[in-house]
Formats: structure tokens, sequence, C-alpha cells
């Protein structure tokens, strides 16, 4: 945990979390900047009145703050000077919200009252509540605006219309002092001086979950003195799946001074942040960089790290991560980003490619090893004839057609290279067998070598002597060489 020292209780904080800095308030009027980067402090701002509220605006170059004077500021952080005030409130303004995308702003009030103000031109339109607002939010994705009243009320506005209200939920049995909302704008969280915290489905009004963890420790059985609540619920944020809530006295010695952290879907409290010696007031969170801000009554700003969410938000991601890819269709099993699967398809081991050879498709990833081992059309060049062959036709090659293949003479247990390229060319030199045959000992009727209908070699013998010519015989390219 760290902290920042105050001069005076802390009322309100907020985070820019890209610049790492935190705006604190207090019950003196001072508005002090926390650098976190080189964790050091400085006024601002000091007014004479209480300042209740405080808001970052876009990249933290401007504070939003509501004070007791009934009045909201726009400060710059720069140079802590006014940039706009914005007066209409009857009474004390409790929250306040800046939406400068838009140039507006949100602020509610003891006077029953929210007003939006448009800050170009320092106007406003008023929307009534059952009792006195005590916390303001705006409605992510939409024009409506959210109140939690000191009746107990939850109650919604759409800021186009007139002054009519949308909805209104009873959250609490006693005052509901804080509220926020999702970045979706479907469900809020609010707390209340029944020492609960709830969630709600703001679609329908429905209550999905009730945080019940802080403890009650007041004089009254009620936990009220004149109407005063003793100990409550003061402030609440959601934190991507998980809601974190802030308790104490606002008005006297507070017991219960912690900060609770809440699985929203099981209603489960997963840690206690303590340290604070008194009432929580305000409450800051940042997605980014897992980290909860407290302002306390005791003077004090401080800083816990959600370690729990971090961890549930590595989960979140790597779901998010999932969702977001899809299987590749073509069966390779790799999981693929849905915007990158056109580019994966091009890449793909499984993806098929026409073989130059056989003109047959082949998976990507078999294409070397079919045109190496598998491929029909292959060929190879024969180490005898030096002639291009098929590979699947490698053996009837080397065995029958082949014209440099070595074969049995018939005459006698020598070997001779048979010319058969001459019946495979329809001609050539017969002079080399017949010479062979003459120059053999032994009775030779005659020797038939030739092609048949298949284009296989033929050979044969009978007893006769020696040949002394050979002729063509027929369609069978078939020799004859007779003897003498």
């Amino acid at each position: 945990m760290r902290q920042q020292a105050l001069r005076h209780g802390g009322t309100g904080v907020s985070l820019a979390e890209e610049e790492e800095l935190v705006a604190a308030t207090t019950v003196e009027g001072a508005l002090v900047i926390w650098n976190l980067q080189d964790d050091t402090s400085s006024v601002l701002l000091q007014l004479n009145k209480r300042i209740s509220c405080c808001c970052f605006g876009h990249r933290a170059a401007l504070i939003l703050m509501g004070d007791w004077g009934r009045a909201a500021r726009l400060i710059d952080t720069a140079t802590g000077q006014e940039r706009a005030e914005m007066v209409g409130h009857d009474g004390k303004v409790t929250g306040c919200k800046l939406r400068m995308e838009a140039h507006t702003a949100l602020t509610s009030s003891e006077d029953f009252s929210l007003k939006i103000w448009d800050i170009r031109r320092g106007i406003y339109k008023s929307f009534t509540a059952s009792d006195e607002a005590l916390d303001c939010c705006f409605i992510p994705n939409s024009t409506k605006i959210l109140g939690a009243c000191k009746d107990g009320k939850l109650i919604i506005w759409d800021t186009r219309k007139e002054d009519k209200q949308l909805m209104s939920i009873g959250a609490h049995e006693g005052w509901a002092t804080c509220c926020d909302v999702t970045e979706d704008g479907w469900h809020a969280l609010t707390g209340g001086s029944d020492k609960l915290a709830k969630v709600w489905d703001l679609r329908g009004g429905k209550n999905l979950q009730v945080l019940t963890g802080h403890k009650v420790k007041c004089c009254l059985s009620w936990g009220f003195a004149d109407g005063i609540p003793q100990e409550s619920v003061n402030c609440c944020r959601f934190l991507d799946d998980f809601a974190v809530t802030g308790s104490g006295n606002r008005f006297w010695e507070s017991k219960d001074n912690t900060v609770i952290q809440w699985d929203i879907h099981s209603g489960k409290h997963v840690k206690f942040y303590r340290g604070a010696a008194d009432a929580v007031m305000s409450i800051a969170c940042s997605r980014e960089k897992q980290i909860i801000i407290a302002a306390c009554m005791d003077k004090s700003v401080r800083l816990w790290n959600s370690t729990k969410n971090e961890k549930k938000k590595r989960e979140k991601s790597q779901q998010s991560s999932l969702e977001s890819r899809s299987v590749c269709p073509l069966g390779c099993g790799l999981q693929v980003e849905k915007l990158n699967v056109d580019q994966h398809l091009e890449e793909c081991p499984e993806r098929l490619l026409l073989c130059e050879i056989c003109s047959s498709d082949v998976r990507a990833k078999d294409l070397e090893m079919h045109k190496n081992t598998a491929c029909k059309e292959r060929t190879y060049v024969c180490d005898l004839c030096h002639e291009v062959v098929k590979m699947i036709d490698q053996r009837h090659h080397q065995l029958e057609v082949c014209i440099q293949r070595e074969v049995l003479c018939p005459r006698a247990a020598c070997v001779m290279q048979a010319w058969l390229w001459a019946f495979n060319t329809r001609k050539g030199d017969l002079d080399a067998s017949a010479k062979h045959l003459q120059q053999s000992r032994g009775a030779v009727q005659f020797v038939r070598l030739g092609v048949n209908g298949e284009g296989s070699a033929i050979a044969s013998a009978a007893t006769l002597q020696p040949p002394v010519g050979a002729v063509q015989v027929g369609v069978r390219e078939e020799v004859q060489i007779l003897g003498d």
C-alpha cells in the first residue's frame, strides 16, 4: 500500500490513468495533485469552502470539482486557473462528472436536482429528483443520466427529453449514497446507509446482487442519529468484473473504514483493503494499472494494488482473445484471429496446391514429398540409355525396354547388351547381335529380338547352326537370325 498525506480529511478523488496523476479534494477546500511517477504532491488550488467531489477531464487537462458553495468549477490542471464557474444549484454540490468529448458536465446537489451543463455556453438543464441527490453518473453509450437520492431511490432521466423520470428504483432502505455504471451502460452499482452495495440491471430495474460484508458498528439500533446515518457505504466503483466499495461514518468517528473488492457474479468479497483510520469517502479505480485509490477522512489518500483483479483480468483477456479467434477452416488446427483468416488461408499447410508435373491437387505440406516419391508423372534419366523415363515405369523400362540393358545370350551363359533401340525406333544396325552369335559357340537355329504390341522386348532361340544374317519379318518387328 502507498499513501500520500493531506493537510485535512479527504472528500473526493479522481485518477488520470495515462498521466498517472491523482486529484484529491479536502474538507478545507484544497485541491491536491499527486504524481504517481515520482510520488510527489502539490496543492493546485485552495478555496475557502469545502470541496465535496472532483473529476478529471480528457487527458487530465481539466478538473471539474463541486463545492459546498453551490457551484461547480472547471480548473486548468497545468496552471490551477479557473476556466469556468457553473452556478445554478440552490444547495451543496454532492457529485460531479465530466464528459469532455461532448463539452458537458453533470452535477448533483442537495437541492433535489441534477443539472447537465453546456460548458462552452454556460447554460444548464435541470432534472428534478425525489429527494436530495447525493451522487450522479452519465450512462455510457446513451443520452441518459443516473442519480442516487437520499430517499434510497435510483433514478434515470433522458437528457434529450423534458424533466421526466424514465425509471425509479427503490434501491436502499435509508440513503442511496453513491452510484456507478458499467462501460456498456447495462448495469449499475449503488451503495447505501443500510451498509449494503447492490448491482442492478438498468434495462429492467432488476436487482442482480446484494453485496453484504461491511460491518455495522454504531451506537443506535438503526444506525441513525437525528436522521443522519452512523455508518454507510460512502463510495462505489466498478472494476472490470468486480465492484469496489468504501465505507465509514462520514460525520463522526468511524469504525468500519474498509475498502472491499467483490465478485459481482458470485456476490462474494474477494479482498479487503485496510489501513484507513477514518471513513473512506471516495474511490477511484484504474482498469489499466489495476490499482484502487481512496480518499479518507484520516487526512490521507491511499493506493492499493488489485492483485486478485489482475489475475481475473488476464483470464478475461484470454477468454476475449479466444472469442476473437476462429479455428482454421482447412483443418490445420490453428486458432487464427478472425481479421487474419484470409492471410492464414494463403499460408496454411493444409491448403491445396497444383502439382505442375501430374496436374493433381496436393496439400502444401506434402507437395515436396509428392514430387520426390509419389507423383506418378515424375521422371528420371536412365543411367544406361540416357532416356527420360517416368518413375512409375522404372522397373518395366530396366527389365523390358531399355536398349542398353543386359540380356542372357540364348546360345550360351554369356552376357551381352541387346541393342533393342533398333526395334523401338523400327530401324537400326543389326550387325552387333549377328556378329555376337556368329562368334559364339554352340548350335542355334535363330534368335528373334523384337517388340510386341505393348512395347515389351522379345527374345527366343532354337538349336540350329550359327546364324549368318538377319532380316525384319512381320508387323511385330521380329528379327530372325538364321544359320548357314
